[in-house]
């Protein structure tokens, strides 16, 4: 079992603009603009929507009455807290970020042919680069083989990606003839904090929060857009040599989303790799070796 605290994203450039088109730019000292309600400002990478009408020079970062945040603009969306909105552009999506000491790096809700990583030094020399492709073909037999539709995987993960510091990770999601979207991305320095038990076997589960309302008269049921999660649950086993160590570095990222990758092997389960908080860290201490589950909730 890794875990990757998520360094916050430090971006030297990107072909994704910072603009998003159709919404109009706030600017805090235009004393002539006018806004009402239910109309869109884009302002510091967030879309405001305007709770009234007749707003002059009204802040919207600090007048919650009078603007609702509506999230991240497209440039800055697969950097949210959400798993349920994605970054997207035509053909593909390149953004390249200033980094120290990098490992990991993972996205989530792909919608792309390719991923191609690259690490280049302050003399602008590509020293690492890798390539994974979503396409997969993962059958049991030869008939599935030539008949099943191929399927694209929506989540890809980079590990023991080379170390070295002040040098720029250039990351390139490419879906070239029609867009390229991602809901999520980070990337860190990964710990080991065990290895995770094949018995009791790990859960991994999709929890959904789609809203139903039932009408009393007719007993019709409507629903709501659907909005999941996922969740993970594994027993952990570690030496006790490092149980403080881990148990005070838990304690640390309580309220901070990690990535978490239950099964470290290339090519491994990504139902096992999830982005979130772990709700319950429960460690009953052995002599030598101890036995912890781990449980984590994935972002919504």
């Amino acid at each position: 079992m890794l875990i990757v605290p998520r360094d916050e994203p430090n971006i030297s450039s990107s072909n994704v603009l910072v603009e998003e088109a159709g919404i109009t730019v706030y600017d805090p000292d235009d004393t002539q603009a006018t806004y009402n309600t239910d109309q869109k400002i884009q302002y510091n990478g967030y879309i405001y929507k305007a709770l009234k009408d007749g707003l002059v020079q009204i802040d919207p970062e600090t007048n919650p009455l009078s603007w609702k945040n509506e999230g991240r603009t497209n440039y800055y969306r697969m950097f949210d807290v959400s798993m349920n909105s994605a970054t997207t552009n035509p053909d593909t999506i390149v953004y390249e970020f200033i980094v120290e000491d990098v490992d990991t790096l993972a996205l989530f809700g792909l919608t792309a042919k390719t991923v191609k990583i690259e690490l280049i030094n302050d003399l602008g020399e590509v020293i690492y680069e890798e390539e994974k492709e979503t396409y997969n073909r993962r059958t049991p037999d030869w008939y599935e083989w030539t008949y099943a539709r191929p399927t694209y995987n929506r989540s890809v993960v980079f590990q023991n990606i080379m170390m070295s510091f002040n040098a720029t990770l250039k990351v390139t999601i490419d879906n070239t003839g029609t867009d390229a979207a991602v809901s999520h991305l980070t990337y860190g320095r990964s710990m080991d904090i065990g290895w995770t038990l094949i018995s009791p076997e790990p859960v991994s589960s999709i929890r959904n929060l789609i809203s139903k309302e039932k009408d009393s008269t007719t007993g019709v049921v409507t629903t709501e857009n659907s909005m999941t999660y996922k969740r993970v649950v594994a027993n952990v086993l570690i030496d006790n040599i490092s149980l403080d160590e881990i148990q005070e570095f838990m304690e640390d990222y309580t309220v901070t989303p990690c990535l978490y990758i239950g099964d470290e092997r290339d090519g491994g389960y990504r139902a096992l790799m999830v982005y979130g908080l772990y709700r319950d860290f429960d460690m009953p201490i052995g002599r030598t070796k101890t036995v912890y589950q781990l449980e984590i909730d994935g972002v919504i």
